[in-house]
């Protein structure tokens, strides 16, 4: 397939009468939201948008993507690369309620105006395909546990006297 210049805005009801297909790249620092929860706003994401009618002449947008992404490990504090591959049925919608009328398979895009920015779609699924805690799976750090916070329950020692601050309370009890 061959890779070409998209356009700055498209229109998904047009594109899918002709059932259109539409792929290229989009630099990542064309997503300002997406960037802000990145290390690097260098790289691109690789896309390809399918547009299509389904049965009852609804549009329907057939969306890949793949990008790197730049992302801090939560737990070494060090930067990796995260891939992202994703591919999604979308519907645009112009109002919420229609979301209802959809297939399960398919998500709602709500599009107020006519014409929308690709990069504005690829950013959003982007941003919902980001690790809610990004851990890069290279370091195995996910099987390590921290030992300044955590410590085997036959280390404590049940004996040892525990500081109780409402201690001083209690006594105030009784005498009262």
């Amino acid at each position: 397939m061959k890779m070409q210049c998209l356009p700055h805005q498209i229109e998904p009801e047009r594109l899918a009468r002709s059932r259109r297909i539409l792929s290229g790249v989009i630099p990542l620092r064309l997503m300002p939201r997406l960037c802000d929860m990145l290390e690097s706003s260098e790289g691109q994401a690789i896309v390809s948008f399918h547009f299509d009618c389904d049965e009852d002449g609804s549009t329907i947008i057939h969306l890949s993507i793949h990008a790197e992404l730049k992302l801090m490990c939560q737990l070494t504090m060090k930067p990796y690369w995260q891939p992202i591959d994703t591919q999604i049925d979308l519907a645009p919608i112009k109002h919420e309620s229609q979301a209802r009328f959809l297939p399960a398979n398919v998500e709602p895009f709500l599009m107020l105006e006519p014409t929308i920015a690709p990069a504005q779609i690829v950013e959003d699924e982007l941003i919902l395909n980001l690790p809610l805690v990004p851990k890069n799976p290279k370091n195995n750090c996910s099987n390590q546990k921290n030992q300044a916070y955590y410590a085997p329950c036959d280390e404590l020692d049940a004996s040892a006297d525990t500081y109780q601050p409402f201690a001083v309370l209690a006594s105030l009890k009784r005498k009262g």
